[in-house]
């Protein structure tokens, strides 16, 4: 029994440590990534139907998104789809 009770005690000591890593190993990639990624301010105006446009607002608000992050989301996925397009 008491070799139970170490092997259990020995298995949540290394799943906190574990834990505790993989908490600063993401945290060490966050500080990377807003290093890397610095926001850019642009204002896009929108010329299209008033309809589509409730209708984005509508979804993003069932996503519990708002359109900034859409407008993000679909100018990064545009990106990837079409950057073999250009050469860098």
């Amino acid at each position: 029994m008491a070799a139970n009770k170490n092997n259990d005690l020995k298995a949540r000591i290394e799943a906190r440590n574990k834990l505790n890593t993989d908490t600063e190993y993401e945290k060490s990639l966050d500080e990377k990534m807003k290093k890397k990624a610095k926001p850019v301010k642009k204002t896009f105006s929108f010329r299209g139907y008033e309809e589509d446009w409730a209708l984005f607002t509508e979804i993003n608000k069932a996503r519990r998104i708002n359109n900034s992050i859409a407008l993000n989301m679909l100018i990064s996925e545009y990106n990837q789809k079409n950057k073999d397009l250009i050469e860098r």
